[in-house]
């Protein structure tokens, strides 16, 4: 197992300390002896015998002054040395300890830059390090992450003014263009071999409609202010199923609404139902004749799951993580003729529920279904007060529509 950038340093340092203190025990050592040994040699020409004192009173001979220093040298390194390597060992000990702390101190603030790293989203990006400290490499690394924020924040700001000045400067063009198809084909002035054609110039011109709609829907969501409150999301999604009833019936597919009586979330109900809604049109477009969709929703501690499952072409797990990306419709159903929705599918309804759940706070997960088809589970903040403002829920049964409240 790798070990820590902390850990390796606090190694470094103390290896350093061991190895510069066996150096000077070593050369402490060796002066020593040497010292010793001048002196001995100093005082070879010297042989007047004494007898010395303690600890040498017990000799019977008298001894040379030679032999009592060359002796006293050893008993001075015998006992020096041993209480050298306990110094020694103290302080790498200490020497790992005080580097330990230290490198914490450096790594630290190397971690703020890997924490802010890892958490930023295009949502945070005018958050800034502003690293305290010396004007060290540590402040220049920091420095360099926020001025690369500052880029970041630039582009993708002047990419979704563009994005939403082209679509509002396109809309104007477009709706004279459908006028100027609708109103002659409506007056019959079209003729006959011609009327093909203007319907097909009609169609292509409410796509593209749609399509500006949908870039204008995805800029606003993720720049637009949230007016979160509680909402009942059982009454939310109710209102989304019966939005989509018409097309779900149209494609031939049937919608399973399973609902428990209250479900408080805090949301923005506008957003919050634009995103539902998306999902059960996704869910509808591309499912299969006689096919089905099921949506259900579930207390989960202080989150809520709402889940939305439906039948449809088999999915590999590949191409499900790309659907959220925008005009990504997939390799396999999604580059087909969407079931009974032809020309509507515009490949950004994925991508405006993820902008949104990620506004407030949730998430969009998304997988494919055994069987064939893909379950979308979104989860979001839950609450425990009821909502200032209830939506009315239906009350009448809706043809063509199983509601199981669980």
């Amino acid at each position: 197992m790798a070990l820590r950038f902390r850990t390796r340093l606090t190694l470094m340092i103390t290896g350093l300390v061991a190895f510069a203190g066996l150096c000077l025990l070593a050369v402490e050592y060796v002066i020593i002896n040497q010292l010793f040994r001048l002196s001995i040699s100093a005082d070879q020409a010297q042989a007047v015998e004494y007898y010395p004192v303690e600890p040498y009173v017990t000799r019977a001979q008298p001894v040379t002054r030679m032999a009592v220093e060359n002796e006293l040298a050893t008993t001075v390194l015998q006992g020096l040395m041993p209480w050298s390597v306990a110094a020694l060992i103290g302080c790498t000990a200490l020497a790992a300890v005080l580097s330990y702390f230290l490198a914490g101190r450096a790594v630290g603030r190397i971690a703020e830059v890997t924490t802010m790293a890892r958490g930023l989203s295009t949502d945070d990006l005018h958050r800034r390090l502003s690293l305290p400290g010396p004007k060290d490499e540590i402040k220049e690394l920091g420095d360099t992450f926020d001025g690369m924020l500052d880029r970041l924040q630039s582009a993708f700001a002047a990419q979704e003014r563009f994005v939403a000045n082209a679509s509002h400067e396109l809309r104007t063009p477009l709706t004279v263009s459908r006028t100027a198809l609708e109103i002659p084909l409506t007056q019959g002035r079209v003729p006959e071999t011609m009327a093909a054609s203007v319907r097909t110039a009609l169609r292509a011109n409410q796509q593209s409609e749609r399509l500006i709609s949908a870039l204008l829907m995805l800029t606003r969501g993720a720049d637009a202010a949230i007016d979160a409150g509680p909402e009942d999301l059982s009454a939310i999604v109710d209102d989304a199923v019966l939005d989509t009833r018409e097309a779900a019936e149209n494609a031939g597919v049937t919608m399973i609404n399973r609902q428990p009586p209250s479900v408080i979330i805090s949301a923005d109900q506008t957003m919050i139902g634009q995103a539902v809604t998306n999902l059960i049109d996704n869910a509808i477009t591309h499912n299969q004749p006689g096919g089905s969709v099921w949506i259900g929703s579930t207390m989960i501690g202080d989150r809520v799951e709402l889940r939305i499952e439906n039948t449809g072409a088999v999915l590999a797990r590949q191409t499900v993580e790309l659907l959220r990306e925008p005009f990504y419709r997939g390799a396999e159903s999604r580059l087909s003729r969407p079931n009974g929705r032809v020309g509507r599918n515009v490949g950004l309804g994925l991508s405006i529920v993820d902008t949104i759940v990620a506004r407030h706070g949730g998430t969009l997960d998304l997988s494919p279904r055994d069987g064939g088809g893909l379950v979308a589970v979104i989860t979001l903040p839950a609450v425990r007060s009821a909502p200032a403002t209830k939506t009315e829920r239906a009350a009448k049964p809706v043809p063509g529509l199983v509601t199981a409240p669980t």
